[in-house]
């Protein structure tokens, strides 16, 4: 995925690269970081907060989670989606 977006200038496919890697091992937090990086380089703020729900279900540092789930809140309430930014 490194490769694909540094060497070959090419995220579309490290996006790829990494979905693959993600259904291997779904619970790999720094998979998901890196696809949560690239989806906020392109502005797919639906596929963060994808991203950012998964995090936070596998993410087992209780401060960690915590951002996670206050990242979760400000996308939702950003998006005028005050219910699910409540219900974070």
């Amino acid at each position: 995925a490194g490769i694909a977006e540094g060497r070959l200038s090419d995220p579309e496919l490290a996006l790829d690269v990494l979905a693959a890697a993600a259904a291997e091992a779904p619970d790999d937090l720094l998979v998901l970081d890196h696809i949560e990086r690239l989806r906020r380089d392109r502005g797919d703020w639906g596929g963060v907060l994808e991203v950012l729900e998964k995090k936070s279900t596998v993410e087992t540092d209780p401060v960690r989670r915590a951002e996670v789930l206050v990242s979760i809140a400000e996308l939702r309430a950003g998006a005028n989606d005050l219910g699910g930014a409540i219900l974070s």
